[in-house]
């Protein structure tokens, strides 16, 4: 992993990023993440750029993220399992490769569809952890030969093995339905992320930004708002690498020439637990958080306001800053 020299202030944003860790609210969220900005020197928000972003999120809607699903009709409950699925191992696409070099496991050039591709190859196969496979030992002699070759083999395996569990299972369904309201309408909110956490800790623990998690409630948000049941997504954007890279190319986040430098010219692995890292991510819910008050959209809306549409945006692939390359499955 690349050696990043600490300043004081750098010091300060990993003690933020404790913080972030334990926040209990969205507000409470957004506010360390104001402070962690404000502290650091790697990043700046510049507000005259966000007016001019409100413009493309403000008639925005939620993606529905049905080509996620193995049927777009797929009811609430097995929609989750699907979703959860996908968003637990959504990370780790960059590790060094024997030699020392940086690899990135992508199928034209995105680790999502790579890991898509995965996903359906053991539908194929029969061996989706949760759909097919509901026990552990079963899931860890059928996959283990399914991730020799990918990226963080042995942490992808102990994530299949929790999908394999009936309880944990159990529980999933149980939180979906602890989302809903007494008016029927499904409200998802941190600590129902805290929640899905707990009960799939190797897939959705750890990361203070609860990316993982977030990004689960995103997709189902998106699923409810098109089967016509609009749901309320009281939570983060899920920032990565890709939103604050968005952001930046965008104009919104001004990075400084540190940060510039080491997401060009590194040859390792970034710690993810790194201030760089962390300030890059905060300023990102900032943007977010900033927006969402200029236009009343939530951040689900602004996520795929932004996401969508510049992710193969051929003018974004060749002109936007590298993606953070970091030693994580986190992200």
């Amino acid at each position: 992993m690349t050696v990043i020299t600490q300043s004081a202030s750098d010091a300060r944003i990993q003690g933020a990023a404790l913080r972030l860790a334990h926040a209990r609210t969205t507000e409470s969220f957004a506010n360390i993440a104001h402070d962690i900005v404000e502290a650091g020197d790697h990043t700046e928000v510049v507000p005259e750029r966000l007016l001019a972003i409100g413009k493309m999120v403000a008639d925005g809607e939620p993606a529905s993220w049905a080509w996620l699903l193995p049927e777009p009709d797929t009811h609430l409950h097995a929609a989750a399992l699907e979703f959860a699925l996908f968003a637990g191992p959504n990370g780790g696409y960059f590790d060094t490769a024997p030699d020392g070099s940086i690899r990135q496991w992508a199928e034209a050039g995105s680790g999502a569809r790579a890991l898509s591709s995965w996903i359906t190859r053991l539908r194929a196969a029969g061996k989706l952890p949760g759909v097919h496979i509901t026990d552990p030992a079963v899931a860890r002699a059928e996959l283990k030969p399914e991730l020799a070759d990918l990226p963080y083999p042995d942490a992808r395996l102990a994530i299949a093995m929790q999908f394999a569990e009936r309880q944990r299972l159990d529980a999933l369904t149980e939180l979906v339905q602890a989302t809903r309201s007494h008016t029927g309408q499904h409200i998802f909110r941190l600590d129902h992320a805290d929640r899905l956490a707990r009960i799939f800790p190797a897939a959705f623990g750890d990361d203070p930004f609860r990316k993982k998690a977030i990004l689960f409630f995103l997709f189902l948000h998106g699923h409810l708002h098109h089967k016509g049941s609009p749901a309320v997504f009281d939570l983060p954007i899920p920032s990565d690498y890709q939103m604050p890279r968005i952001l930046a190319y965008l104009g919104a986040i001004r990075v400084s020439d540190t940060l510039r430098t080491i997401l060009t010219a590194s040859d390792r692995l970034l710690d993810v637990t790194s201030a760089p890292v962390i300030e890059y991510r905060a300023a990102a819910i900032v943007c977010a958080d900033l927006l969402r008050a200029a236009t009343g959209q939530p951040t689900s809306v602004i996520d795929s306001a932004l996401f969508i549409p510049l992710r193969k945006d051929p003018a974004f692939q060749a002109n936007s800053l590298p993606a953070m390359r970091c030693d994580t499955m986190w992200f």
